[in-house]
């Protein structure tokens, strides 16, 4: 059985996330969540838990 993960990407430019795509198995199961500002990122994490944030450096 594939692993599932659940990642959050807050402001995530689109080369960030081409390196991590490439860098989680393929059998895997992944579910993307997206976070545009602080607010957003507020009600993203109070929704449900992740297994990985990635969070832009500059915001």
């Amino acid at each position: 059985m594939a692993k599932a993960y659940r990642i959050l990407l807050v402001n995530v430019d689109s080369q960030s996330l081409a390196r991590l795509w490439a860098g989680l198995p393929s059998e895997s199961e992944i579910e993307f969540v997206t976070a545009a500002n602080p607010s957003d990122l507020k009600v993203r994490l109070t929704e449900q838990k992740y297994d990985l944030v990635v969070v832009d450096p500059w915001v």
